[in-house]
């Protein structure tokens, strides 16, 4: 059998009680994109490759968590009624 523990308030979950689970997904927002006829003008793969030349330094996890993170938690009952409530208030990113 698994044990499980709460990921916000770090109680063991008794495998008799209810364990909610909660995924977060992070991601880079993109507006819808419009293609001008300055933009068909410009010179795409010398653009390409200075941001290559940007990014080659760079570790590529952190570009990746830029652009998508993703997160499973585990709650208990009282903390999915907790972040339940934030959330129905609008609340939720607002400090404790």
């Amino acid at each position: 059998m698994f044990e499980y523990f709460c990921d916000r308030c770090g109680r063991w979950i008794h495998h008799q009680h209810n364990r909610y689970t909660m995924k977060i997904e992070l991601f880079a927002s993109k507006e819808t994109l419009e293609i001008t006829e300055e933009d068909l003008q410009r010179d795409h793969k010398r653009e390409m490759e200075q941001l290559l030349d940007e990014m080659a330094d760079q570790d590529p996890r952190k570009l990746m968590a830029e652009v998508y993170a993703s997160y499973t938690l585990d709650l208990c009952p009282a903390c999915r009624e907790a972040v339940y409530q934030r959330l129905e208030q609008g609340e939720l990113l607002r400090h404790v």
